[in-house]
């Protein structure tokens, strides 16, 4: 059976009767999280250049780097920009998290050692493979 990604965001919201507010801020703060740990690092660039707007894609890029290298968890920074940004999320919003750096595509198809395997990809994976396993455990509990 497929289920669809969102669908189980859903079924997570109504089954922990949290807020979608509340599960959409974790989820996007999971990937954003998932995006950073995965980044490979080599001036820090492509890693400083993630960025969460909610409605629209932020193609803007900027000279700035992370001091954090590869593995690494979300620098105060890193964490503060991706709070705010959340912080205005309402349920049903579209939240894009977006890296528009020339060469996203190209470590993105695996052309670094440090992410072989892409970044979003594995990332959404990751994301999709947690909500699920998150409904289930909710549903086990009722």
């Amino acid at each position: 059976m497929v289920r669809s990604f969102a669908a189980d965001v859903t079924r997570w919201t109504k089954k922990t009767k949290l807020s979608g507010e509340v599960v959409l801020r974790k989820v996007a703060f999971d990937g954003y999280r998932g995006l950073l740990f995965r980044s490979p690092v080599d001036t820090g660039r492509f890693r400083g250049n993630w960025r969460i707007s909610i409605g629209f894609t932020d193609r803007t890029t900027t000279e700035a780097t992370s001091s954090a290298g590869p593995g690494a968890p979300p620098t105060t920074g890193e964490a503060s920009q991706a709070i705010l940004a959340l912080g205005r999320v309402r349920w049903r919003d579209s939240i894009h998290i977006s890296n528009s750096l020339p060469y996203a595509e190209v470590l993105e198809a695996g052309s670094s050692n440090q992410a072989p395997n892409g970044i979003l990809s594995q990332t959404f994976h990751e994301l999709r493979a947690n909500v699920h396993r998150n409904v289930v455990a909710v549903s086990r509990r009722r």
